[in-house]
């Protein structure tokens, strides 16, 4: 899957680099209207490269070695919250995890990248004129820790909502939706099984609410 997708990046990078040195090069012999065809070209050769680097690291998470270290969940998420800070200073969003105090075995940036995902894609999918509240809250059964993440966003109408773990699967709702790649819900799944747990949405209107099931020790 590596190989394929280096090359195939390869071709997009020669495909993007020609464009531009065409476009300027012929800049003043086109009219305006046709240039747009080269821009056309470079924003999808972008977005393609985009989804071929969701691929290559979605393939990278199942070849990863599972670590024997204990790491808290209260911190991981501090350290998402910090590298999240401008967009949570922009959207002025409340992130309550108070209730959150399980410590589990897993890698420190597979971790974060999970909660990075799911506290994002809670932010991105509240609507602009409203401030987006998140609650993560976590509750250890037996061998396991329940994590579940709680937004008050715009909710899925599309069902089942199981798909949207599925690599490149959104829900298009108008043009604000056209950037998202649709791969940040599939890295949580792919993240979660890698760990032997489970992930699921146990509400979808209205707002979200995800769970995900976790072992303690590996």
């Amino acid at each position: 899957m590596y190989v394929i997708t280096h090359d195939l990046s390869a071709s997009f990078n020669h495909i993007k680099g020609f464009a531009e040195i065409l476009s300027t090069k012929i800049a003043d012999k086109i009219a305006p209207e046709d240039q747009l065809y080269f821009e056309h070209m470079i924003l999808a050769v972008r977005k393609s490269e985009a989804m071929l680097s969701a691929i290559t690291k979605l393939s990278h998470i199942p070849l990863q070695e599972k670590p024997s270290g204990t790491i808290c969940l209260k911190q991981a998420i501090e350290s998402v919250c910090e590298k999240l800070s401008p967009q949570i200073c922009d959207r002025d969003a409340k992130i309550d995890f108070n209730a959150v105090s399980a410590c589990i075995e897993m890698d420190k940036d597979n971790l974060e990248l999970m909660l990075l995902c799911l506290i994002d894609n809670a932010m991105k999918f509240t609507p602009k004129e409203i401030q987006p509240e998140i609650e993560i809250e976590t509750i250890e059964d037996k061998n396991f820790v329940i994590l579940t993440i709680t937004d008050n966003g715009r909710g899925i109408n599309k069902e089942p909502a199981s798909q949207f773990f599925d690599l490149f699967r959104k829900e298009m709702r108008g043009p604000q939706d056209q950037n998202n790649l649709g791969a940040g819900l599939a890295y949580v799944k792919e993240i979660v099984q890698h760990y032997n747990g489970s992930v699921s949405f146990v509400k979808t209107q209205p707002a979200c609410a995800i769970e995900v099931i976790l072992p303690i020790t590996l």
